[in-house]
């Protein structure tokens, strides 16, 4: 029987064909789309509109407001905030992933108008795992665009999700397992970020690239499943308000499952290729499939020479070179469907991938293509899988005491420990023993804090389950310190009630993050302001870490009191008490202050007459009036309000600091010492001038100009000019 597959496709053999059709790509026009705006869309609160002081409905009413006033808006708590960054670019940086799909086209067409690389980029790091924030959905809904607005630039591109990091910049050369269910879809681990050595990872992984063919082989009339939703970002649907049941795609092959005694194979292969069939005849599916073939294609061409070569090495003798060159095999093998399995029943990829190994003419036979499939199972995928040592073959094949542990990816070591301890009870401890003892490793750097803060208040340390957690935290500890060092900076840790929700979809909520990435911050931090975290609800907290253990770290916050109101002014007002109490000398004053918070701030009174003044402004005046320089303030936002547009302390080139979004430990590379901001010099001790303070006493502060301080337009600049991005390009 002929293999059910995908028209004959000549871009699989033919470069100049494969040009063509993505050339042939044209964006999808709308009349009812909304037009981009020059700036980022500045929205009110309906919650502002009715809580507002009467002297910001006075100016608010006017036709023609302030510039003083036109930005801002107020907190959930009643606190001045802006409500816009006043940059489209900036904006999209930190929106991305929290903000619905009408307002994400706007943020996104707005971004793309002020800067079209730049906006790639953005969507390129949010899912970069080392070198952004980690989060496929986000990325996928910025693809989603991509691909409707601009999709020779995102096929052109697609590869650098999975090229390795350290040849992403050159350019690439243009050459003539186990069954998974759709319940799996977004529950994959994300190896491609640690494979070893640390220049070989990637941005994402191949399952990407099979996830995103997926979504678009799907009919038009399909309502997305939940974990179809979780890749597309459509949280409306996701919070309940879809169509159910047999109008979903799911529940329509639910249903098609209770008539299965009324369907005939053959009628099952004829719904499959008349659905195929149509697949052939859009023109964007057409090229994304042939572009994601390729990309398999070409991947398991060179591991496949890699694997060939090692092995002759191996044969005289050279294994120190062969080592190195197995090094650079990567994981397209155990990602590259097998024919029939879950990822290639709905898009045939496996096919065009075999057809991409061994091409065929356009009058293919049904031999042919069962010859070519037998050579891409059998050629490629079997020995490297063989190589690649997969952990799930050992599983499924019940030879657990097989597994080396080292080898085992963060979330699948995650999803399978409790398999691995009753299974394997005897290996699975020794091993976690030599971990202890530093003498073997355990993957944990693509881990976010948060998932592993939740983790480890779960349960004990001394667990099974808290002995992984806790080595796993030792690594994501390590691989930020060999990245770099951070000096004269301290976090701190907003533990208010309102980051008890929501719950994201890995199970944790914003105190996680805050908490993770506060303790992350205290272990990494160059003395004196190391294992030093301060929490702020309603009353500050200066902690001193004490403990071994991420368990012991996170119970020690928590003691200090947590799930009160969020008020920022107070934490800022303690700190700068605390300064002048001692007789503290600017220049001692700590540099940096780091924010984790959902920057819901208490409304905070000013002592000037200005009605207007954000927590920023007002917090700025204070420091500079007792002769202080305010600290360079950080302000992580950990909000994941989908729907509704975050606060904004600051906007674009507010100087001196700096607004980041999202959960992975990733980001913090930004702000490693070292780090060459846009337009931001280096500390230096000159440039400090004499002035006399409310007591009376003569302090030193920073002279005007003596030094450029960072600003969130630099530091986002920063975040996504890393090399690694220097491959992506704008084509149309």
């Amino acid at each position: 029987m002929t293999p059910s597959v995908l028209p004959y496709e000549p871009a699989l053999s033919s470069n100049d064909a494969f040009d063509a059709l993505l050339g042939s790509l044209k964006p999808i026009t709308s009349a009812s789309k909304p037009q981009p705006t020059s700036e980022e869309p500045v929205t009110h609160n309906p919650f502002f509109d009715s809580q507002r002081t009467p002297e910001l409905q006075v100016h608010e009413s006017t036709e023609n407001p302030t510039a003083e006033t036109a930005n801002l808006t107020l907190t959930d708590n009643l606190g001045v905030t802006n409500a816009s960054t006043l940059s489209p670019t900036l904006g999209l940086f930190n929106e991305l992933g929290s903000v619905e799909k009408d307002e994400m086209r706007e943020l996104l067409e707005a971004a793309w108008k002020e800067d079209p690389l730049a906006t790639l980029k953005i969507i390129w790091s949010a899912r970069s795992i080392p070198r952004g924030k980690g989060e496929k959905e986000a990325w996928t809904r910025g693809v989603a665009w991509l691909a409707e607005e601009h999709p020779q630039t995102l096929l052109r591109n697609l590869e650098n999700v999975v090229l390795p990091l350290d040849i992403i910049p050159k350019k690439r050369k243009a050459d003539d397992q186990e069954q998974e269910s759709d319940a799996d879809l977004c529950e994959v681990e994300e190896e491609a970020a640690e494979l070893t050595p640390a220049s070989a990872r990637s941005h994402g992984y191949f399952k990407d690239l099979l996830n995103l063919l997926y979504l678009s082989s799907l009919p038009s009339t399909a309502t997305p499943t939940k974990s179809e939703l979780a890749l597309t970002g459509d949280y409306s649907r996701l919070a309940g308000y879809a169509v159910k049941d047999d109008s979903t795609y799911a529940g329509a092959r639910k249903k098609g499952k209770g008539r299965a005694v009324t369907e005939t194979k053959e009628d099952k292969l004829g719904q499959l290729e008349a659905k195929l069939g149509e697949q052939s005849q859009h023109s964007f599916h057409r090229a994304l499939n042939s572009t994601v073939a390729r990309i398999f294609g070409r991947q398991l061409k060179e591991d496949l020479e890699s694997l060939e070569q090692a092995k002759a090495l191996r044969n005289d003798g050279k294994q120190d070179e062969a080592v190195q060159i197995e090094r650079r095999i990567s994981l397209a093998a155990k990602w590259a469907p097998t024919e029939g399995n879950s990822d290639d029943k709905q898009t045939r990829i496996a096919s065009s991938i075999a057809e991409y190994l061994t091409p065929l003419s356009v009058d293919r036979s049904s031999s042919s293509l069962v010859r070519s499939l037998s050579i891409y199972r059998t050629k490629y995928l079997a020995p490297l899988r063989n190589h690649l040592d997969i952990v799930e073959r050992h599983m499924s094949g019940g030879n657990w005491s097989s597994i080396n542990y080292s080898r085992v990816p963060s979330l699948a070591m995650n999803r399978n420990k409790k398999h691995f301890s009753k299974h394997d009870k005897e290996g699975f401890t020794k091993y976690l023993l030599r971990v202890a003892e530093g003498k073997a490793s355990i993957s944990g750097a693509a881990l976010t804090p948060s998932s592993l803060a939740q983790q480890a208040g779960r349960g004990s340390a001394e667990s099974i389950d808290g002995q992984v957690v806790e080595a796993q935290w030792r690594t994501l500890v390590q691989s930020i310190k060999d990245a770099g060092t951070l000096s004269n900076c301290v976090g701190v840790a907003d533990v208010s009630g309102s980051m008890y929700g929501p719950q994201l979809s890995d199970g944790t909520t914003p105190l996680d993050s805050s908490l993770g990435l506060s303790i992350l911050l205290a272990q990494v931090a160059e003395p004196p302001f190391n294992n030093a975290v301060i929490s702020f609800s309603y009353e500050p907290r200066f902690i001193d870490l004490k403990g071994n253990s991420l368990r012991e770290h996170l119970d020690r916050i928590k003691s200090t009191g947590v799930g009160y109101n969020t008020d920022f002014a107070k934490l800022m007002r303690t700190v700068l008490a605390r300064a002048v109490g001692v007789k503290l000398k600017p220049e001692q004053m700590v540099k940096r202050i780091f924010i984790f918070s959902d920057m819901e701030f208490d409304e905070a009174q000013s002592g000037s007459q200005n009605p207007y003044q954000t927590h920023h402004e007002i917090i700025k005046s204070e420091y500079e009036a007792a002769g202080y320089p305010l600290p360079e303030m950080i302000y992580w936002n950990l909000a994941a309000r989908f729907g509704q547009r975050n606060s904004k302390p600051v906007t674009a080139h507010t100087e001196g600091a700096a607004l980041v979004s999202g959960y992975s430990a990733a980001i913090l590379k930004v702000f490693l010492d070292g780090a060459d901001f846009e337009g931001a010099a280096e500390e230096e001790e000159e440039g400090w001038e004499e002035v006399v303070g409310e007591d009376g006493e003569t302090v030193k502060v920073k002279a005007e100009g003596g030094e450029k301080r960072i600003d969130p337009t630099a530091v986002m600049r920063k975040a996504i000019g890393h090399a690694s991005f220097d491959g992506l390009k704008v084509y149309d």
